[in-house]
């Protein structure tokens, strides 16, 4: 056992004597070789048990017991009776979030969705900020697409263009 674990063990089961057989015998193994827990057991013993070896056991009253009975009878009533409602009411018991916390979540959705859908609906715009027309920009290269191609069926001598560097690499 580590000493962490033989401190946890100090502290609830064993000064309480409630220590399995093997548990009691592994717990004395580790006390008769480590000096720290040794001296920590010896302290819980001075502290949480010497106190209290001389003071008298206390019983409740009858009516204590007989509330926590019926709260107990009350939470059994109260659980789900059919397998899917238990499995629904432990999902919400265990993500059950803080009316707070699930606003911001919705916020912060609703504010993200907004900002995508406007980035989305602005008009492209070229790298020296200016706005472009995608449509006459389409309507350009359609046009320089059918001069090229006329230019190049054409019969006469001419080619038709505008007689560029570009025209004539790709002509």
């Amino acid at each position: 056992m580590k000493c962490r674990e033989v401190r946890e063990v100090i502290l609830t089961d064993y000064v309480d004597a409630r220590l399995s057989e093997d548990a009691q015998k592994s717990l004395e193994r580790h006390l008769a070789e480590c000096v720290g827990c040794r001296e920590f057991e010896a302290q819980a013993r001075r502290v949480l048990v010497a106190p209290f070896r001389q003071a008298d056991r206390l019983y409740p009253p009858e009516a204590v017991w007989d509330k926590i009975h019926a709260r107990i009878v009350e939470e059994e009533k109260s659980r789900p009776s059919s397998r899917l409602a238990g499995f629904w009411a432990g999902l919400t018991d265990r993500w059950a979030f803080p009316k707070p916390a699930l606003a911001a979540a919705a916020l912060v959705g609703i504010l993200a969705v907004a900002l995508t859908v406007t980035l989305l609906r602005q008009p492209a715009q070229g790298p020296d900020g200016a706005r472009l027309d995608l449509e006459a920009e389409a309507a350009y290269v359609a046009a320089l697409l059918e001069g090229a191609g006329a230019a190049a069926i054409s019969d006469s001598g001419e080619n038709g263009g505008f007689g560029t560097a570009i025209e004539e690499y790709f002509l």
